[in-house]
């Protein structure tokens, strides 16, 4: 396999050693990749989540546990109109 002779007694443990090393860089290599991933996950997460509170007005919180919450635990209040009517 791979050109290891794995049957020469004088090389075995080098090649086991090599092996376990192998591996090892291996799965360092997958830890990072995972790492990675879940950190532009909960990047994308926090950016619609911003988009969310700011759509929502300045009115509402984003709770990790419970998601988009409104601080007075209400409906969010509509846009007042700018001008105030004359009569």
């Amino acid at each position: 396999m791979f050109g290891v002779a794995w049957s020469d007694p004088q090389n075995f443990w080098i090649n086991v050693t090599n092996l376990a090393m192998g591996i090892f860089v291996l799965l360092a290599v997958v830890g990072v990749a995972w790492a990675f991933i879940g950190d532009m996950r909960d990047r994308a997460k926090a950016r619609a989540s911003q988009r969310a509170m700011a759509s929502a007005g300045g009115h509402a919180f984003f709770e990790t546990e419970l998601g988009l919450t409104m601080a007075d635990g209400g409906e969010p209040e509509s846009p007042k109109d700018p001008k105030p009517e004359s009569r």
